[in-house]
Order: structure tokens, then C-alpha cells, then sequence
């Protein structure tokens, strides 16, 4: 892959054989939803590790609604990276991070108080009930914005689907791009021809 290439992350995976889809079509990172509230969420260290292992070589992110809840995770140090979105404790963490800022105005992205152990921003729709998985579009131009302000490499997410991708990546260029409700069958179950989908319309195929 080339350092231009847009990323992909599949998130929201659940098993094993939906991992295995995802890391067979060329995705390059996957997301396994650590939120209760979530009808995605893995609750089995077992299920996460069979996962893991479905996926090759491809990182695992855990997505925690904190980084508190990454820390108090007992299985946590599976995964390559916690994903966050509040950080609300001093503990430090052992994985790096990927924190998420709600987009909603240009104030969301001032306001954003991003760790120094970040590596990547991802900017998700803002939905008040949800921690992502919204299927709903924010105004890209935010995206734009964040990286205006942010120097860090930028992951969009938020309504992406295999028709709107394309125009997303050429919109605003982001490091990477993110889906989970958009290349489903139904929540938490993935539709294996909307992933290979959406990844040839990322890369170009």
C-alpha cells in the first residue's frame, strides 16, 4: 500500500467468520465494539480472541465509550489500539489511542481535549443517544476543519456506505476511512458483498 492510499476500518465486527471476510478483502483494520449499550457489542473474551485470530495480521481496534472502560477491560491487551471517546481517568494507556470527536459544529472540534498518546482522531456523526453506529452523514467540511486544527492523521466515519465512499475520499482525503452499520445486514451482522464493496470503491477497483 502506498503512504496515499486511504485506510480502511470495518468495525463493528461480531464473529469470526465476518473477520475473516474482512481481512480476505483487503481491509486494514478491523473494530470490535466494547459499549454494552451497543447491539454490537462482544462481551466474550472468547469471541473477541477467535476474532483476533480471523483477522491475520490485521490490528484489532477495541472501541470503548472510555478510556476508563479500555483500562478496566481484562482482556484489553489483545487488541492493537483502545478507540475512545471521553477520557475521564489519569491512568495511562497501554495501547495507543484513536479518539473520537463528535462532530457537530466547529465548536466539537475546538473543544476536543485529544490525549498526547493519541495516534489517529476519528470523527464520527454526532447522534446523542449513540457512541457511533448512527448511519448518519456530518458535514464533511468539519472533517476538513479538524485537520485544519489537529495534527494528527484523521479516520472519517458516520454514514459511509459503498455508494457515498468514493466521494467521501475525494472530498477530504482522510488517512482513513471507517464503516459498520453501513455494510450490514443487520445490526452486527455484515453483509460479506457490501465489505468487498466497500473497499474496491475505496481502493479505486
Amino acid at each position: 500500500m502506498s503512504d496515499s492510499q486511504t485506510r480502511i476500518k470495518i468495525c463493528g465486527i461480531t464473529n469470526s467468520d465476518d473477520a475473516k471476510c474482512t481481512f480476505d478483502a483487503g481491509a486494514d483494520y478491523l473494530g470490535v465494539i466494547q459499549v454494552p449499550s451497543s447491539p454490537r457489542y462482544v462481551f466474550s473474551k472468547k469471541t473477541v480472541s477467535a476474532i483476533i485470530e480471523a483477522a491475520g495480521d490485521v490490528p484489532v481496534v477495541g472501541v470503548f465509550a472510555s478510556l476508563a472502560d479500555a483500562m478496566c477491560c481484562s482482556y484489553r491487551t489483545l487488541f492493537s489500539y483502545y478507540q475512545v471517546y471521553e477520557i475521564d481517568t489519569d491512568m495511562q494507556p497501554d495501547r495507543p489511542l484513536i479518539y473520537c470527536i463528535r462532530a457537530k459544529d466547529k465548536s466539537s472540534v475546538d473543544g476536543a481535549l485529544v490525549p498526547s498518546t493519541t495516534e489517529y482522531i476519528l470523527l464520527d456523526t454526532h447522534a446523542p443517544d449513540k457512541f457511533g453506529g448512527s448511519g448518519l452523514v456530518f458535514d464533511w467540511s468539519l472533517f476538513e476543519y479538524a485537520k485544519s486544527k489537529i495534527s494528527l492523521p484523521g479516520f472519517l466515519a458516520g454514514g459511509l456506505t459503498p455508494d457515498n465512499v468514493k466521494s467521501a475520499v475525494d472530498a477530504v482525503n482522510p488517512f482513513a476511512v471507517d464503516v459498520s452499520s453501513g455494510v450490514e445486514r443487520s445490526p452486527g451482522i455484515k453483509d460479506h458483498a457490501k465489505v468487498r464493496d466497500f473497499i474496491q470503491a475505496v481502493q479505486g477497483r
